[in-house]
């Protein structure tokens, strides 16, 4: 969701957009506001612009402010959108060195690219003075290959710029140095002029060879159709510095007319409403987010079921049922009682039945399954018939469950029957046990993008690689599914099913029409059949303690 979660891959790159058959167009932008908007607009991508971040901080375009500086405000804005942004860097903050660690950051922060500039740092804007100095070939080459050693990302983009023409150094020195960067491994050469036409920036494209995109920036031949451009060959053009000049312009005449009027009247309709700015910066989500996260305590109640010995387990549970194994000096049963309990869930049943006397120890409602060996998982549900007359969780009481899967059990208001929680992981669905689901949609790794996930059909464990993921032992039966499950309960008892687990349940659900929604996880648990199980809950247990 855009405003909340960083995109890890950007829905086009900017090497997409540098090969583009046609000419590609970049706009400026420089904060969060003024890039979401860019995108809506229809842009291919961003250009985050050197001289309007600085600007926008009230400082000049002469690296006044830090590097990482430049990165945090250039975070924010990848935090909002899909397109790929290109980052002015200047001369790189420094040296080889610099440049280096600025390049390895703009990958850790999801940044496609960078461009970066052959004059002298600290720079001072191209547009100010004559004949600023360049650095040498042999410097400057040596910042393109240390980039593109440390960038962590084979889509990130260097992009050389050389100030030759701008400078004053001619065309000859321009195709130099830009023959000489493509050779270093630039991804493309930014050709800069500040002439009034485009004849010497036109003349640079028919002369240079090379197969690598150029792009240009037309701030000062801004007449110059831009249809010469695309039959120029250029690659990609960048408008490098609108969004703020016009910015700047709107708040003054706005201001003038406040400050000398008085009022709001005359400027009410001529600016953006709340409403939009409300809308920009995600406000809409909230419900969204309040509906996820802020729960009010649980009035579900929840059964265990915990009939089993545990076969292989073996000397473990000779003397007490498996919910009743230790982790850590605490019951396997006492640890879910307490995880339930921390949201609200205090109306709590375990279905018991191998030793199921030391159940009557805990302060639970202790229903004997006294058939336990000769039944199924849907027996002892069926014995706890009586305790599903409202919304009720449903869950293994052989499991170890991380908070953040309890945090968030869905309300009772949900539209569905039946909710059930499946592990995407392809660590769990590479087992060989358990009950796999095909579902309408896969995992995403944005939580809000996994609502209203329908579970379509149970798939059996010799087909588990086409599931999109493992049920983990966890369901609850919405207030509108209640009726549902009975009725589903009693047609396998009486078939004559008394063997059925939980997974013939869900399918039988699903012939008859339930819906099924998933919630989907990202492990955080663990159900205890083995040995090794064990011993792995009991670090699980010790790390989150």
């Amino acid at each position: 969701m855009k405003g909340l979660y960083k995109h890890q891959n950007k829905k086009r790159t900017l090497k997409d957009i540098l090969l583009s058959p046609t000419t590609e167009y970049l706009m400026e932008a420089h904060n969060a506001i003024s890039a979401k908007i860019i995108e809506e607009v229809g842009f291919s991508g961003i250009w985050a612009s050197g001289l309007t971040i600085s600007s926008s901080l009230g400082v000049r375009d002469r690296n006044e402010i830090s590097w990482t500086q430049v990165i945090d405000a250039v975070e924010y804005m990848t935090d909002v959108v899909d397109c790929p942004i290109l980052l002015d860097v200047d001369t790189g903050y420094g040296d080889y060195n610099s440049f280096r660690r600025v390049v390895k950051k703009l990958c850790q922060r999801n940044i496609s690219g960078c461009c970066i500039e052959d004059k002298i740092f600290p720079k001072q804007n191209s547009f100010i003075g004559e004949r600023q100095e360049l650095a040498s070939i042999a410097e400057f080459t040596g910042k393109i290959k240390a980039g593109i050693d440390h960038r962590e990302n084979e889509d990130f983009v260097i992009i050389a710029r050389t100030e030759a023409l701008i400078s004053g150094y001619g065309i000859d020195e321009a195709l130099r140095r830009a023959e000489a960067y493509y050779e270093a491994g630039a991804d493309a050469i930014l050709i800069h002029s500040k002439s009034s036409n485009a004849d010497e920036v036109l003349e640079f494209c028919n002369l240079f060879t090379a197969p690598c995109p150029i792009v240009i920036v037309p701030t000062k031949y801004y007449n110059t159709p831009t249809n010469v451009f695309e039959e120029a060959g250029v690659s990609t053009v960048i408008w490098a510095n609108h969004s703020l000049r016009a910015s700047v312009k709107a708040i003054r005449e706005t201001a003038e007319i406040v400050f000398k009027e008085k009022s709001l009247v005359s400027v009410e309709n001529k600016v953006a409403s709340l409403a939009e700015i409300f809308r920009l910066n995600g406000e809409h989500e909230m419900e969204q987010i309040e509906k996820r996260y802020l729960q009010e305590a649980d009035s579900s109640n929840i059964i265990f079921l915990a009939a089993s010995r545990g076969q292989y387990l073996k000397t473990l549970t000779e003397d007490r049922p498996k919910c009743l194994i230790e982790i850590n000096g605490k019951p396997l049963l006492q640890h879910a009682i307490n995880r339930f309990r921390s949201v609200g869930v205090n109306d709590i049943s375990v279905v018991s039945g191998y030793k199921g006397e030391q159940i009557n120890h805990y302060d639970v409602k202790n229903i004997a399954n006294s058939e336990y060996e000769a039944t199924g998982e849907c027996y002892s549900l069926y014995c706890a018939l009586s305790q599903i007359k409202k919304s009720t969780i449903v869950a293994y009481g052989d499991l170890i469950l991380d908070g953040y899967i309890i945090n968030q059990l869905p309300k009772n208001d949900s539209d569905a029957d039946i909710v059930i929680y499946v592990d995407k992981s392809n660590e769990q669905i590479d087992n060989h046990d358990g009950c796999f689901v095909q579902c309408s949609s896969s995992y995403s790794p944005n939580p809000f993008e996994n609502e209203g996930v329908s579970v379509l059909a149970i798939v059996d464990a010799s087909d588990r690689l086409n599931a999109h993921g493992q049920w983990i032992g966890v369901m609850k039966i919405m207030d509108k599914g209640v009726a549902r499950v009975h009725e589903a309960l009693q047609q396998l008892i009486d078939a004559g099913e008394v063997s059925a687990s939980i997974s013939d349940l869900l399918g039988q659900l699903l012939k008859t029409g339930s819906r099924v929604k998933c919630e989907y996880v990202n492990g955080g648990w663990i159900d205890i059949n083995t040995a090794m199980d064990l011993e792995f809950a009991k670090r699980a247990e010790a790390k989150a303690v």
